[in-house]
């Protein structure tokens, strides 16, 4: 499977992909649908910094509602030294940005 970002709509052409990628893609397609929906007529690299960003949003939630210990450790000690944030990781240059919500 291949998802290619374009300006109005995503293209996923069906071919055998080991299970492994398949998992990885399910889990970003979303976050790709979302920004090519709302960055319709924006530029290729505005649309990809979009679904990195919405990406990021829906794996924190993802980890903040599907781990238990993560849940017991927020209502252990709400707004008390355990926060889970927004992070994205640069592959080209090997640093990562934090944002808060």
């Amino acid at each position: 499977m291949k998802l290619r970002l374009g300006g109005t709509a995503a293209h996923i052409s069906a071919e055998p992909i080991p299970k492994y990628i398949a998992e990885v893609v399910g889990r970003i397609t979303p976050a790709a649908v979302e920004a090519i929906r709302n960055n319709e007529g924006k530029d290729t690299h505005t649309i990809v910094e979009e679904a990195v960003m919405c990406n990021v949003r829906l794996s924190k939630d993802r980890i903040m509602y599907r781990s238990d210990a993560i849940a017991q450790r927020m209502a252990a000690q709400p707004g008390n030294g355990f926060k889970v944030m927004l992070a994205k990781h640069s592959i080209s240059t090997g640093l990562v940005d934090f944002f808060d919500e």
